[in-house]
């Protein structure tokens, strides 16, 4: 899991695109991100992309909810 924390949402917003453009031809393993405000996890589950079940989905998406403006 790699947690990044941006200044602004919309610099979250562009880091995400930029990682989505430059790892576009590359064979990644499987992965899920998740996002919050400035708030962008990459979680690496190894699980096939089509999986319904990946591990922890529930409880990360719960504690990325249960965040509080600090």
């Amino acid at each position: 899991m790699i947690i990044y924390e941006f200044d602004t949402p919309e610099k979250r917003e562009k880091g995400e695109k930029e990682f989505v453009d430059k790892t576009a031809s590359m064979n990644l393993v499987s992965y899920k991100t998740f996002t919050k405000r400035n708030i962008l996890i990459f979680y690496v589950h190894g699980e096939d992309l089509n999986s319904n079940q990946i591990p922890f989905e529930k409880e990360i998406q719960e504690a990325l909810e249960s965040l509080i403006e600090g």
